[in-house]
């Protein structure tokens, strides 16, 4: 299987929805299918303490779910009940909902996750619930929080999307830079002959971000490694399941990418109202620092606070589970 990445496009490789309840009096475990939007969407709900804050984990890629990583995410079930949620067009919920004619818009998964979000009010009995975006899932939270503010406590944006316009320049200088630096003649010549891609050429684009991806950082590049055999190691993978995740990635990324590719959070966003979190890795090449900070320096907000992991990548919260989950405590206690 192949991982697609842009902010983080991938192809994903699932297990076949086995839905499960559990629950005790110390926490929750829950996994099934909700109807958000007029079709059955997966989502899982586990937290140690019935009494912690609700987070809703909204993931990237377009189709980079992360509710199978149970042990992944198991630090964070000690601070909050955390919601994963498999959106429109990706993971158990595509599984269930293949292909045409299901929707797949920017707007229709935003409207999918409020709906979502009104189901844990009832489920969970709550008013507010914390919404983290990662990466896509940041453009899809923004979304949400614009709409239905109300909904919502604070925003935590990791790997924050912000221009894309900006985020294509940044990445054709890094890539240059980099195969410089490793004296990568061929690359240097190819990517100065071609200059600097059209932010809205998607055939130029990922003509560039071919010779980008090697310059990953490593620490981003052994996650996405690791990321697929995770995937695959999951129970009840079979040839038709890897089959269905493979179509997935490009029957969603096709669909998604004109929004992608429009996205200029400095110049439709100028506020939000509830505390607003971006935490970044330092080695993000994928939605790069600089321009996550930007969005955090332009947009207003009753509170803010941003925080820098160093050595970290586009999958801070993945990779440096624990730091991560500090800087959100930092946050949430301003």
């Amino acid at each position: 299987m192949k991982a697609w990445h842009w902010m983080v496009i991938t192809v994903c490789v699932l297990a076949a929805p086995h839905p499960s309840v559990a629950q005790s009096t110390v926490g929750i475990e829950e996994a099934g299918f909700v109807t958000l939007g007029g079709i059955e969407q997966w989502i899982t709900i586990r937290g140690k303490d019935p009494k912690a804050p609700v987070l809703l984990w909204v993931h990237g890629g377009p189709t980079n779910i992360q509710s199978p990583f149970v042990s992944v995410y198991e630090p964070w079930t000690e601070q909050f009940t955390l919601v994963q949620w498999d959106q429109r067009g990706a993971g158990r919920t595509y599984y269930k909902n293949p292909g045409p004619p299901e929707a797949v818009s920017l707007e229709q998964i935003a409207r999918d996750g409020i709906e979502l979000v009104e189901h844990l009010q009832k489920r969970l009995s709550v008013q507010k619930v914390i919404l983290a975006g990662h990466s896509w899932g940041s453009l899809v939270g923004v979304e949400m929080v614009k709409q239905r503010p109300a909904l919502f406590d604070a925003y935590i944006g990791a790997g924050q999307v912000n221009s894309w316009r900006d985020t294509v320049k940044w990445q054709y200088e890094y890539a240059l830079r980099k195969a410089r630096e490793a004296g990568d003649t061929a690359v240097v010549q190819e990517l100065e002959k071609a200059g600097l891609p059209p932010h809205d050429d998607r055939l130029k684009y990922f003509a560039m971000r071919r010779r980008f991806a090697a310059y990953f950082p490593k620490v981003d590049a052994d996650w996405i490694a690791g990321e697929q055999k995770l995937y695959a190691a999951e129970p009840g993978v079979t040839p038709d399941v890897l089959k269905a995740y493979a179509a997935a990635g490009a029957f969603s990324g096709s669909r998604l990418l004109p929004a992608i590719m429009s996205t200029d959070l400095n110049a439709n966003t100028t506020q939000l109202s509830m505390r607003v979190c971006v935490i970044q890795g330092e080695l993000d090449t994928f939605t790069p620092t600089p321009i996550a900070r930007a969005f955090y320096d332009h947009v207003q907000a009753p509170q803010k606070y941003y925080g820098l992991i160093p050595g970290a990548g586009h999958f801070a919260a993945m990779t440096h589970g624990r730091e991560f989950l500090k800087e959100v405590a930092q946050c949430l206690a301003k």
